[in-house]
């Protein structure tokens, strides 16, 4: 049976007020994996069991790294949920948790947000946090390509009316960004355009150590002082520096956390890097990527960065 072929779109709606079910509730639907639709339940969604959330975005599709736009069935996102990797060795990456319909229950109108209160629930059995030779980690990401569908051909157009017609966003903001990305594809890397991709005029291979901990402040450089640190490819140590990032140049945040390690959704290894974080509400917004709904955070090199 196709988990993807009827009801597809997410009952919830951009707004609605939901609670996540008990995780009994919860693992009677999930496989012997502990995943449903190959979407796995992780350990770190425990704590918000009980609690009560709004919906921030229906989830149509997502990028994948080399593997273009895939659908999603039945999921959303809910606001400001993200997976602290307690149950990974404290990986950092700090992904967007991706909630399907069937592990929350709608509220009735006029229900409250709570404060989220993370609880320390050690009852994790059905739930699978490595694959069996123990050597590689099992999460959303990395199955994110088995748990989602190609997208393809006209099944393009469907996804793209369907990521305005979900409320996800307001048809006037999705003909604007479709025409940004449009514009993008075509080669018309201006100035002006939403979606800029800055070509190194270095060889990459430079570093900067600040030592950055969460909570400090920094200045995102100029695209100028940056150009000098990406190479032909517009990358520094093999780290792109994205075709969105340039909208935070000259601004200033604060650091979220550190980043040096991090799961690879690629091949479920456990990767280390050096003098990079992430910053506070700094996420990619998938303009560039026609409305990939991932939200994850940018990856920052510190030497893109100067402390304030």
């Amino acid at each position: 049976m196709n988990p993807f072929a009827a009801s597809y779109a997410s009952k919830l709606k951009v707004g609605d007020i939901v609670e996540v079910l008990p995780y009994r509730q919860i693992l009677e639907t999930l496989d012997e994996n502990g995943q449903l639709e190959n979407m796995p339940f992780m350990p770190e969604m425990l704590q918000y069991c009980g609690q009560q959330f709004r919906v921030y975005k229906r989830v149509n599709y997502v990028c994948i790294d080399g593997n273009g736009m895939r659908g999603l069935s039945r999921t959303v996102n809910l606001e400001n949920i993200y997976c602290d990797g307690f149950n990974h060795d404290n990986c950092q990456r700090s992904c967007t948790l991706f909630w399907k319909d069937a592990w929350l229950k709608k509220c009735s109108d006029g229900m409250g947000v709570n404060d989220i209160q993370k609880t320390s629930i050690k009852d994790t059995d059905g739930l699978k946090t490595h694959v069996d030779n123990g050597k590689q980690y099992i999460c959303q990401s990395t199955r994110l390509m088995e748990a989602s569908i190609e997208v393809k051909g006209l099944s393009k157009i469907s996804h793209l009316l369907r990521e305005s017609l979900s409320g996800n966003r307001k048809f006037s903001k999705f003909l604007a960004d479709l025409f940004s990305y449009i514009h993008f594809k075509l080669g018309k890397n201006s100035p002006k355009s939403h979606c800029q991709f800055l070509i190194g005029e270095g060889s990459g291979t430079s570093r900067e150590s600040l030592n950055l901990q969460p909570g400090d402040w920094v200045e995102v450089k100029s695209k100028e002082e940056i150009k000098r640190t990406l190479d032909k490819y517009g990358k520094n140590r093999r780290l792109v520096f994205t075709s969105e990032m340039h909208h935070f140049c000259g601004k200033r945040f604060r650091v979220r956390q550190r980043l040096d390690k991090m799961i690879s959704e690629k091949n479920g290894q456990m990767i280390q890097l050096k003098d990079t974080v992430l910053l506070e509400d700094v996420v990619c917004y998938g303009i560039c990527k026609l409305g990939c709904s991932r939200y994850l955070h940018h990856w920052w090199r510190e030497i893109w960065l100067r402390k304030v």
